[in-house]
């Protein structure tokens, strides 16, 4: 139909995010709220159906403390007007067993026994 979509991406030619936040720029303040809210309201809607289908993985990683040490903290940004709200990335050491080769040398040993 000649139309680009939203949801087409920058490869086919579709119209990528940061051109419709540009472009959203361009609306009169009065609709720049409601389009907004639509375009959350659809990619919330998205977000929804890819974790529903095992297609999207949330970055908080719900951890057994068992053997869990924190390596170390860096703060990559600050966010906010004021910088007031900083960005951190916390590096963990887990501990989930045993190496891959060490499980192989395991079952050799148990089998060679």
């Amino acid at each position: 139909n000649g139309r680009r979509g939203a949801g087409s991406g920058p490869a086919s030619g579709g119209i990528t995010l940061k051109t419709f936040f540009n472009r959203l720029l361009g609306v009169p303040v009065e609709h720049q709220g409601s389009l907004f809210a639509y375009w959350h309201h659809l990619f919330s809607r998205l977000v929804q159906e890819a974790k529903s289908r095992g297609d999207l993985e949330d970055s908080i990683l719900d951890l057994d403390t068992r053997a869990n040490r924190v390596e170390g903290e860096e703060v990559v940004c600050g966010g906010g007007v004021d910088g007031e709200l900083p960005t951190s990335i916390v590096r963990i050491s887990c501990d989930r067993g045993v190496s891959f080769e060490k499980a192989c040398a395991l079952v050799a040993s148990v089998q060679g026994a």
